[in-house]
């Protein structure tokens, strides 16, 4: 077991508490108590994520999670006749609530973990607001004063609410191409006891895939599921070949000198939503449904993707719950000392997982100093020389 610690800042609640569910609307004005704190979370199940159940503590009170979600910012402005309109943010911001000493706080975060700021969300539902009221703009606010302070003091929030631990699905999408025995194919394409070249272990059949899709709106609702898009070359010479899209939490290998001084290692897997400050890499907002899809083996393994090399699906306790009822069952089925939570074969990932602040502070050294994050590689073995990496 690890932990996270990490300086985050959050938001007295100091209206009604929010409880479980959807569409309760809150003003905003109930959350500009701003805090900022020490949290410090006993991470057990490795995931780099404050999930329910684990021991926490917030300047060294202790404190629990109680529910995640999204938070939809909108206003509405009303001036019979000139004008009524409803601005809304174009996308829900990603929120986890907490309690300390029987206080509840809010907190808003951005698709890489980083916290948001409702200044800046503000700003930006503020020039919606004078983008849509346009040569309106100057009669309105001769009636209801600053748009700026208007929208600060009647903005409302709409929380969607659960107490279920946020999904997070380390997958790849549609058209992904995998290093097979027969060389590369869309991951669409493969069955379960098809062989797929691992960086570790040569061949290994798939035991299990995993499908689930998205529709546009479900990607509106859990910001975290968006994709990350990240572009060919953006890792490397060549690295990926073609452009590679996967989830936000899919990790990539990183292989550099810049890691092995940061941490005594030359070869480690930061999640793609680590990686959003390099060059070449994005969000994906879809218009349409995405697929998302995983593959199992018998332990956790890296595999060439689109030219770059990525990770298996990894059975830890959070993506066994975030894969849905059915498909824990296939999977514990197929490896039924996984149930047990204990440590395993199957559980041992296959580098060491970086978190989220210091992922990124890799990333930022790597742009700063102009170097790659997957240099020349220093692998041995006939398996190994056959990824072009």
């Amino acid at each position: 077991m690890s932990s996270i610690d990490q300086t985050i800042e959050f938001y007295q609640n100091q209206g009604a508490l929010l409880g479980i569910g959807s569409n309760q609307i809150v003003s905003f004005t109930n959350f500009q108590a701003s805090v900022t704190g020490e949290a410090a979370v006993d991470d057990t199940n490795n995931d780099d994520q404050w999930d329910f159940g684990e021991t926490a503590t917030i300047n060294g009170d202790s404190a629990s999670l109680t529910a995640t979600g999204t938070a939809a910012f909108g206003v509405t402005i009303s001036v019979p006749p000139l004008v009524n309109l409803t601005i809304n943010l174009s996308s829900p911001v990603p929120v986890g609530v907490f309690e300390v000493d029987g206080t509840q706080y809010v907190r808003y975060y951005n698709a890489d973990g980083t916290d948001a700021d409702p200044a800046a969300l503000l700003d930006g539902l503020t020039n919606q607001v004078i983008s849509a009221l346009g040569p309106l703009l100057g009669p309105v606010q001769a009636i209801i004063g600053p748009i700026a302070a208007y929208v600060e003091n009647n903005t409302l929030l709409n929380f969607d609410l659960n107490n279920a631990d946020g999904m997070q699905f380390t997958c790849f999408t549609l058209g992904t191409l995998i290093l097979t025995d027969c060389g590369e194919r869309p991951i669409e394409t493969l069955a379960v006891g098809d062989r797929v070249l691992t960086v570790d272990h040569g061949l290994q059949p798939i035991r299990w895939i995993g499908r689930r899709t998205l529709s546009p709106d479900e990607l509106d609702r859990a910001a975290n599921l968006v994709p990350v898009r990240i572009a060919a070359g953006a890792l490397g010479s060549d690295l990926p070949r073609r452009t590679l899209t996967v989830s936000p939490q899919h990790r990539c290998l990183v292989r550099s000198t810049i890691a092995e001084r940061m941490f005594g290692a030359r070869e480690v897997l930061v999640a793609a939503k680590h990686l959003l400050d390099l060059p070449g890499v994005s969000l994906a907002p879809a218009p349409a449904p995405v697929t998302y899809l995983h593959l199992l083996f018998d332990r956790h393994e890296l595999v060439c993707s689109n030219g770059l090399i990525s990770e298996s699906f990894y059975t830890g306790d959070q993506a066994l719950t975030a894969v849905g009822q059915a498909a824990r069952a296939e999977i514990l089925a197929l490896f039924p000392e996984l149930a047990s939570g204990l440590p395993t074969a199957a559980r041992c990932p296959a580098r060491t997982f970086l978190r989220g602040r210091v992922a990124r502070k890799l990333v930022e050294r790597s742009v700063r100093n102009q170097k790659p994050l997957v240099e020349s590689p220093q692998l041995t073995g006939p398996e190994r020389q056959r990824f072009k990496v």
